[in-house]
């Protein structure tokens, strides 16, 4: 079979969405002819692979919406714009080289957003949508010390998508044309409309390999009067939750004086954190690194002795990355961000309605996580996760939405 893949991110060995877009990609390779649509910014890490490994049958097409609009990419209103005219020239580029080879079906991966469009649905080849999802509002609730600037943009990101999904022509055009809607979780299917619930299946948009190995040592136990490191990850956003990370580690320094806190990542709440740490007076146990290679990162998180993660993202990679060092898991309880994680050295917290009592419920999940002992084994990843075992199920629906007979 002939697949085109529409992978707006993608770059081998990443996480996040160019990992996923990669690991897409890589694995329908196996069973299929694949041509990919991705960013020309990626074209040269994506042609060193290429040329160290043996796929003959996964091929790429490298493509920007144009130069004049790279320049307004720094903003997240810029991003969204220009993966908008992205999309939009990956649907000409699709459209020629759909005249020109027996494209049999067409998949969009990435991003993976579902209230955006993706224009290949316009093409007149079967088209599969995902796994996509959105990200949830974060609840008032949690909002705590951040600034009114913050608070503004969290909801004016709920009334931009609610008005994407509502206003947008190509958005209904995208649902009705697309033969599969693919999500992470069932709990996604209210974001959409009745009529398209009979074309939704489930499956998660990442992905984790059960027989990885990793080049850096495990997390081991920490001795009775080493103080206590803490490391977290991400992008610096305001509803990532890292205020939620200073404030709780505020707290346990003060009855665990001597402890330590790495944030890995950077992003448009930096310098708010930097005061945020100033006013807390963490200066000097509190540490702000940028973003590291993934060998690096994996060897930072084998020096720490637990990862908090007060977000409500879903589907984050970086919590199986800790477990895969052997680093337990403190975490918020939101669908999508503690089901691929549960085992007994990780804890999951309830929200609770008042953000002290939230800070209070993660504290209680740092003692609860440093008191049990490690068990010196990498986590194993759920087989829903493995790249194999997940390619089998797509190749299922793949039959299912060419096959007239058997509508999904």
């Amino acid at each position: 079979m002939n697949i085109l893949l529409s992978a707006y991110s993608c770059r081998p060995h990443s996480s996040s969405e160019p990992g996923i877009g990669w690991n897409w990609a890589l694995g329908l390779a196996q069973k299929h002819t694949v041509f990919v649509l991705t960013r020309t910014k990626y074209k040269d890490q994506i042609l060193r692979e290429l040329e160290s490994k043996n796929l003959p049958h996964l091929h790429f097409v490298f493509l920007e919406a144009g130069n004049v609009f790279l320049r307004h990419k720094k903003t997240t209103a810029g991003t969204l714009l220009y993966y908008y005219l992205w999309q939009i020239a990956a649907y000409f580029k699709a459209r020629r080289i759909c005249r020109t080879l027996p494209i049999d079906l067409v998949h969009h991966v990435t991003f993976v957003n579902s209230w955006l469009p993706s224009f290949l649905a316009l093409l007149p080849v079967p088209f599969i949508w995902g796994p996509i999802a959105q990200h949830p509002p974060l609840p008032g609730c949690l909002l705590g010390p951040l600034p009114i600037k913050y608070r503004i943009l969290n909801c004016f990101t709920v009334a931009f998508k609610w008005a994407f999904r509502k206003f947008d022509p190509f958005y209904h055009l995208t649902l009705r044309r697309a033969r599969a809607i693919l999500l992470p979780h069932e709990f996604c299917k209210n974001l959409f409309p009745q009529y398209v619930h009979p074309r939704i299946r489930i499956m998660p948009s990442i992905f984790y390999e059960k027989n990885n190995s990793y080049p850096f040592p495990l997390a081991t136990d920490k001795t009775e009067n080493q103080p206590v490191r803490i490391v977290t990850a991400g992008r610096l956003e305001s509803w990532k939750g890292f205020h939620l990370v200073l404030d709780t580690f505020a707290e346990f320094n003060r009855t665990c004086p001597g402890s330590t806190l790495t944030i890995i990542g950077r992003g448009r709440l930096y310098p708010w954190l930097c005061k945020h740490i100033e006013q807390l007076g963490l200066q000097n146990c509190v540490t702000l690194v940028p973003l590291l290679p993934r060998r690096e990162f994996f060897q930072q998180l084998s020096r720490h002795d637990l990862f908090l993660y007060p977000n409500i993202g879903m589907n984050p990679i970086v919590l199986l990355d800790a477990n895969s060092v052997n680093l337990p898991v403190v975490c918020l309880k939101f669908p999508g961000t503690y089901e691929h994680i549960e085992n007994q050295n990780n804890v999951m917290v309830e929200v609770a309605p008042d953000y002290s009592d939230t800070i209070k419920n993660l504290l209680r999940g740092i003692e609860r996580a440093l008191a049990c002992p490690a068990d010196h084994q990498r986590r194993i990843s759920p087989d829903q996760l493995d790249r194999n075992r997940k390619i089998l199920a797509l190749q299922k629906i793949y039959q299912q939405v060419i096959s007239p007979a058997k509508p999904v």
